[in-house]
């Protein structure tokens, strides 16, 4: 595996890795505020669950 910016670069295109701290600022929010929206969609489901009849079903 190659991870390294010379490994998309050929004759015909060249991608050069541009990393600025905008683009860590954007990352973590994106991260913060899908983390908090998966987090409101399992505690909705959680909410609506029927959590006495979950227990007394028999494995």
């Amino acid at each position: 595996m190659c991870f390294d910016v010379e490994c998309y670069q050929s004759e015909l295109y060249r991608l050069s890795l541009v990393v600025t701290n905008a683009s860590y600022a954007f990352t973590f929010i994106f991260i913060l505020v899908t983390a908090i929206i998966s987090g409101l969609i399992v505690r909705r489901q959680l909410k609506s669950l029927d959590l006495i009849a979950v227990l007394k079903t028999k494995e």
